[in-house]
């Protein structure tokens, strides 16, 4: 069985990635598994990357379970890089 997911970018990846993109996947797939299988420049190390904040419905995905938080029907996943100055 398999559900539809919404992944929007913001910022400067909506130049490599377009505003946003519709996905059909399987049912249950976590955020990690999303991010292999659709977007692997989105992992370090096999892992979301630090300088990229991933909103699950717009909650951060590390109060979901970071990259184990489970993706639903009807979920929009919105992906922000993070700038940091110094």
């Amino acid at each position: 069985m398999t559900v539809r997911v919404k992944v929007v970018f913001t910022g400067p990846l909506k130049r490599e990635y377009g505003p946003s993109v519709e996905l059909e996947v399987k049912e249950e797939i976590t955020l990690g598994e999303l991010l292999d299988t659709s977007f692997k420049q989105l992992l370090r190390d096999g892992s979301p990357r630090a300088d990229l904040l991933f909103l699950i419905n717009g909650v951060d995905s590390e109060i979901k379970g970071g990259s184990e938080a489970k993706l639903n029907e009807g979920d929009t996943l919105t992906v922000v890089p993070i700038a940091h100055g110094g």
